[in-house]
């Protein structure tokens, strides 16, 4: 289970930068701003409004969204599933993620499609607000969410919990971080500081999870996950034929 963790982490983490990248595709193409897509992230290379910036935030928690509904309407916790969650959780966190930098970093996205608006500055810290609040809350949430998988002997108690969410969480967000980094080589400083707090959230859930709480372990033996695996592999080999020269659109 851990090592299937691992590997789901890992996916989620390069589907969410990619989700991310695919946003601000499509608005830099709508706004005429000729992006160019490389292993560093996106860039526009025409003139034009920067409001194209917030693409990313926009797309990543549209499908972060429309994968809590996906995701609910599971029946099996097995490899898949957690794998899905994983996703769920990336993507919500990529763009929250950037929204609580908006007033701390004048040149993030977030901050560059705000100055774009006519609007008051206090509106960059609102968004920096609603931005922690949801990392707070899908922190929150991942608890439970991640607990679900345990056998029913791991939930009967507070160490029980923690040592799972250990198990399936904490180490999953050091070991994926390592296996992530086959696809953000050459490594710079803004995916450096991405693998960093890509699991920033589970710190939250940690702390969270001694608590007393009803929650019914998931039906089904869990078995590797091959699936996880090739596509985490695939995804690593396709970035490096495509990406690294960079991709204009």
């Amino acid at each position: 289970m851990a090592v299937d963790s691992t590997l789901g982490f890992a996916l989620a983490v390069i589907v969410a930068f990619l989700v991310y990248q695919a946003g601000l595709v499509g608005a830099g193409v709508l706004a005429g701003r000729d992006p160019i897509t490389d292993m560093t992230g996106t860039t526009f290379t025409s003139a034009g409004s920067d409001l194209a910036r917030g693409g990313g935030i926009a797309l990543t928690l549209l499908v972060g969204l429309a994968m809590v509904g996906i995701y609910r309407g599971g029946l099996r916790y097995d490899a898949t599933r957690l794998t899905a969650l994983w996703v769920t959780l990336h993507c919500l966190r990529q763009g929250l993620l950037e929204m609580a930098r908006v007033p701390f970093s004048e040149e993030s996205d977030g901050a560059l499609a705000v100055g774009a608006l006519d609007v008051p500055g206090q509106f960059g810290w609102l968004l920096a607000v609603l931005g922690a609040a949801g990392l707070l809350g899908i922190g929150l949430l991942a608890a439970p969410a991640l607990l679900r998988f345990a056998a029913r002997r791991d939930l009967a108690s507070a160490g029980g919990r923690m040592r799972f969410l250990l198990l399936i969480g904490i180490v999953p967000y050091v070991a994926g971080g390592v296996l992530a980094l086959a696809f953000f080589v050459p490594l710079t400083g803004g995916t450096a500081m991405l693998l960093v707090s890509a699991g920033s959230f589970l710190v939250v859930t940690l702390i969270v999870a001694p608590e007393p709480r009803e929650i019914e372990a998931g039906s089904g033996p869990f078995g590797f996950s091959w699936g996880t695996g090739l596509l985490l592999v695939a995804a690593v080999v396709v970035a490096r034929l495509l990406l690294v020269r960079g991709v204009a659109w």
